[in-house]
Parts: structure tokens; sequence; C-alpha cells
């Protein structure tokens, strides 16, 4: 009762954020130009004001709209307060690897009141986001919508109009204060508990946070609004912005056709009430809107309880939106009997994930029937997912096997993208499976504790194979998929569980592979696909300049240095 209460206030007012998408004019070849400044803000998104990472002053950053085959040349300025990156989640930044954007990794990070400017090509189509690889900078709002339009998208022709829908877990305290509690002495104790959930970082929050300290006088608790026009069809991109949470997302009274995941074009066979997305993932689903609706509908994302959270309850885990027809007054709000109480919510989400009982990612299907996986691997590496005590470093989650000795560290003062080019031999800290171009690579994770969204950079990786939630450790019995698999950068390995997945080498480099829980990652649980130095140098041979020397004697030849990092 109470909780209705709450949205029966909420309701006095209905913000309608950016989230619309403007189309750009995709013809011919276009290079693309923007700024971007990323600043310390203070922001109550949920009715609580903290200081948050801001890009161009708001948070999210803007989103960014540009056309397959784009060149995009971004410039980044750091006005904030440390080192930052952003990272183009999904891009595969083929013979653009110091764009990134991994710190240590890749390239530098940005000092403070320095700028960079990233330069790459948009290959392929669809729902893509941009965020810090820095500390734990984009659970403190570093992040944005990155969205490519493609001309030749099968079903750009089945729908009328667009929607971005970022939704996040959110977090009172800093992200860097949170992740030295997770791993209060040196032990990994469970992930934090959200204090809320967002849509496009806002949300109704607590209502009766206001006043209390930290909140500003007069917030008003007020809700997304999602256009949508009747009889008409939206394709909304749900980007999933999380530090750590899975959710279900449903819009009440319509069903949701999902046509693409990850930026990859789906078959759109499953049509379905709800859809859940891990940390990191995207999906885009298409809303038929209803011919004469008398009324608006609740379209809500709601997280789902995982196994290693510290305490029993979250304290909001759903956040609301208003699926807003075109035809009706703004002044006309949804029913609040759609709304469930939110801990019984909470109890019949996780009691139908545990119970194994929603469509999966081995359920979904490309639409291009010859996107499918090489038949057999010519690597197979075979890792353990777990958390593991301190021995002589501060790091608690790891993967272990061969080729992936256990915690993963960023170089300090170099990359090791650097250190291939130069023929160094790279760290073992740094978890390297190495591979040569062409090779076929099927990697196994046993998933020992907890559910894990593990993302890949620098390619796309077919899921040939993802038991179910206590499936065990892998056995060589398992069947593959390689008929038609979905394939996708980020995939979640359930817990106590197994998965396998296959991909094609080819986009030489140093490209870190890790979990997007983001303690998980702050932990150490990440890993580099280290491609030949030989494959490396190909593609990015050093740069060699002349130096002039006195007059009578030749130049002499200097070759570009080993990339030296600001600490």
């Amino acid at each position: 009762m109470v909780w209705s209460c709450l949205l029966l206030v909420s309701l006095l007012s209905v913000m309608e954020y950016a989230g619309a998408i403007t189309y750009p004019k995709c013809k011919g070849k276009r290079t693309v130009y923007y700024y971007l400044n990323v600043s310390n803000a203070d922001v109550a998104p949920d009715g609580y004001t903290r200081s948050v990472y801001a890009i161009n002053g708001t948070m999210p950053g803007p989103t960014l709209t540009v056309c397959k085959g784009d060149y995009l040349i971004v410039k980044v300025t750091n006005s904030a307060d440390e080192s930052i990156s952003i990272h183009w989640h999904g891009i595969l930044q083929y013979g653009t690897i110091t764009s990134d954007g991994v710190p240590g990794t890749t390239e530098c990070g940005i000092p403070v009141k320095k700028s960079y400017t990233y330069t790459f090509y948009v290959t392929d189509g669809g729902t893509y986001w941009y965020h810090s690889h820095s500390a734990t900078q984009y659970v403190d709002g570093l992040k944005a919508a990155l969205i490519v339009q493609d001309p030749a998208d099968p079903w750009i022709s089945k729908y009328d109009s667009e929607f971005v829908l970022q939704v996040c877990d959110w977090f009172h305290e800093p992200g860097e204060s949170l992740a030295h509690t997770v791993y209060a002495n040196d032990l990994h104790t469970g992930d934090p508990v959200p204090d809320s959930a967002l849509f496009n970082n806002h949300g109704p929050g607590n209502c009766n946070l206001q006043g209390a300290q930290g909140n500003p006088d007069g917030f008003s608790c007020t809700f997304t609004r999602i256009p949508i026009t009747s009889g008409k069809r939206l394709r909304i991109r749900i980007i999933n912005t999380s530090a750590q949470s899975v959710f279900i997302f449903v819009c009440h009274d319509h069903t949701l056709q999902i046509i693409e995941t990850d930026g990859v074009t789906l078959d759109g066979t499953k049509t379905q009430s709800s859809v859940r997305l891990n940390a990191a993932q995207r999906y885009s689903v298409i809303i038929q809107g209803k011919t004469n609706p008398t009324q608006n509908y609740w379209c809500s994302a709601t997280m789902v309880k995982a196994a290693n959270i510290l305490f029993a309850a979250y304290p909001n885990p759903t956040v609301y939106g208003v699926l807003a027809y075109s035809n009706l007054p703004k002044t006309t709000y949804p029913p609040a009997a759609q709304i469930a109480n939110p801990q019984d919510t909470q109890i019949i989400l996780t009691s139908t994930v545990q119970s194994n009982n929603f469509i999966d990612e081995q359920d979904l299907h490309p639409y291009d029937k010859n996107d499918k996986p090489p038949a057999k691997a010519t690597i197979t590496a075979v890792l353990n997912i777990t958390f593991l005590p301190v021995s002589a470093t501060s790091a608690q989650a790891a993967f272990q096997g061969k080729g992936a000795p256990g915690f993963y560290k960023h170089l300090a003062t170099s990359t090791l993208f650097s250190y291939a080019q130069h023929n160094k031999a790279l760290p073992k800290y740094s978890n390297n499976i190495y591979v040569k171009k062409g090779d076929v690579v099927d990697i196994v994770f046993n998933c020992l504790r907890g559910q894990h969204p593990l993302h890949i950079h620098g390619h796309t990786f077919w899921v040939i194979s993802n038991q179910k939630q206590f499936a065990g450790n892998y056995k060589a019995s398992t069947a593959f998929n390689v008929k038609n698999p979905v394939r996708r950068d980020t995939f979640t390995v359930q817990s106590e569980s197994n998965a396998v997945i296959r991909f094609v080498a080819d986009n030489p480099g140093v490209w870190i592979f890790h979990c997007h829980i983001d303690w998980h990652l702050a932990g150490g649980m990440a890993f580099t696909i280290a491609y030949d130095n030989k494959d490396i140098q190909a593609l990015y041979p050093l740069r060699v300049t002349k130096k002039k020397n006195k007059k009578g004697k030749k130049a002499t030849k200097v070759v570009e240095p080993l990339t030296k990092c600001p600490t």
C-alpha cells in the first residue's frame, strides 16, 4: 500500500527524457566530428544528490547517432578530477586499436586537463554505447548511447519510430567506495545493493527521500515518457548500462518482438511479454501500438536479485516509464493497478529466473542464415571463473586455466599493445591467451560462483553452448549449436554452470575480455586475447621518422618508441 501511494504522488509529474532518435542522412562516405567534455557534476536522478561524471554537462551523455560506414573523430576533453577514458562498447576497432579506450591495454588514459581524439569506423549497424574503462567511473555516470543506423537493416521498414531506453542500477555511494566495500578485508564479500533503478538515468526512486539529507527541496518524482503513436510500430533500443544488475523489461499489455541484440540483426521469430538483459547487453524490440487506446501503459524494468548480494532485498528494484500514446493528453496516466508491489515482483522474477523458465540467448537466432561459426575450432581454452583469497595481490576475482593464470592487471606506465608492437613479452598478470590471425578459438567457461556477463573487445562471438543454472562444469559430451547460434559481444554464463563461445581471430591486437560486473573487473576478472606479434606489426607497423643530423651527415632513422603513460 505504501508503494502505491508513492507512485500516485509521482503521477503529478511525467517527464520525457531524451530518447527519441533523430535520423542522420545516411548517404555516401561521411566523416562525423564530436566534441565531448567530461566534468564533475551534482545530480539527483532519483531524488538523492550525489557527484557524478557528466558528459557535456549531462548524465547520461549525449546519444550519438551515426550511419554504418561513418568515420568518427571524437575529441574528448578531461575537465574532471582524475584520469578518464572512453570505450566504444561493441565497436570492433579494426585497424584503430588505440581508440578502444582501455588504459594500460590499448592506450593511456586521458590525464586531467588534457584531451584525446578517438578515430574509428563504425562498420556495423545496431545498438551500442560508450563508457569509461577507468576505475569505476561508468558506475558514476560516465556513459551514454551510440546508435548506428543501417539503411539496409531488414527491419527498418517494419517500424515507424525509435526510442533509446538506457536502464541501469543506481547507487548513492561513489563507485570507488563501493568497490572497497566489496573487497573488505581482502575478500569478496558480495556485490552491493543498488539504491534504485533508472530509465535514461532518471527514475522516481523513493519519494520519501524528499527533504532528507542530500536531497534537493522540491524534488519531483517523475517518469520517463516513451512516445508511441496509436496503430504504429515503435522500436525500443534497450541498453543495460548497469554496474551489476540483470533486468527484466516489460510493457504492460504489449508484446515485444526481439529483432536485434548487441548489434546483430535477429530473425524476429521470438515475440514475448518480457526481455531479460544483463549488464552491458542491448536488445531492440518492436511494439505494436494499439489502434484506439483509451489509456497509457506502464513499461518497467525490475532488477533480479543475485545470489551474491550483500543483503536480502533491494529497496527499490523496479523503475517505471510511461508508454505514452500521442492521441492522449499528457495528463493521461496509466492506472496504478498495473504496478506490483516491488518486493513481490522481485520474488516472482527471481524465482522465475532461477527455475530457468525464461527465454534465453540460446533461443535467439540471426536474420542472416549464413551467420554461423566455422564447424571446428583450432584452439580451445578452458577457464574457471571464481573468487579467490588474496595471496600477494589485492585482486579477488579471477579466471583460472591454461593461458589465463589468475588476476588481471593493467600496465601502469605503458600499454600491452605497445609491448606487442615492440616484440616485448607480455606480463603473465595480463592473463594472455595467444592466437594467430585466422585461428578459430573456442573458450570454455566453467562458472564456479555467481552469474557473469562476459564481454569481448575487438570481436563478436557465437554462443555455441550455454547451459542452465546449476548444470555444473563443462562435459566433453556437450553438444554444440553451429547451425544458428546467436552472435554477440556480451553473454551470460550462469551460476555453477558452463558455456562455450567460438570466434574467428580476424582483428590483430591485444584485446581485453572481461566480466562486465564492474566490481568483478576491478578485482581482476579479465584476460587478454593476444595476437602473434607479427600479425600485430603487419597491421600496425612502427612509424619510422628521419632525424636531421649535422650538415654533411645522413639523417638517422628513428623508430617509434614504446608508449609511455603518465602516472
